[in-house]
């Protein structure tokens, strides 16, 4: 992954879990990862795995590929919607990565 997509997918990542009113500690639980790897990727430190990529791609239900190209305006019409939102707040109450 390129430092602009590692920096991007840092942006993506800390206001998506913002717009869901989630830790990154939390997150981090959600996804099975340590919260040291989020850490690691908000500062630009490590890039994500194809596999974590995935992960957080399927827990927002939004393409992993844009997760890293896209500016944040450009997935919050997508997140947004009322459906989307609501199936990811009923995932993070569970408390579980659900794969859709």
């Amino acid at each position: 992954m390129r430092e602009q997509e590692m920096s991007r997918f840092a942006d993506n990542l800390s206001r998506m879990a913002g717009m869901h009113a989630i830790s990154h500690d939390h997150l981090a639980k959600l996804l099975g990862l340590s919260p040291q790897t989020i850490s690691m990727w908000r500062a630009g430190k490590r890039s994500a795995s194809a596999e974590a990529l995935l992960a957080v791609g399927s827990f927002f239900e939004i393409d992993p590929v844009a997760l890293s190209n896209d500016d944040f305006a450009e997935l919050l019409p997508l997140l947004t919607q009322p459906e989307r939102f609501d199936r990811i707040e009923a995932k993070i109450k569970r408390g579980q990565l659900t794969i859709v």
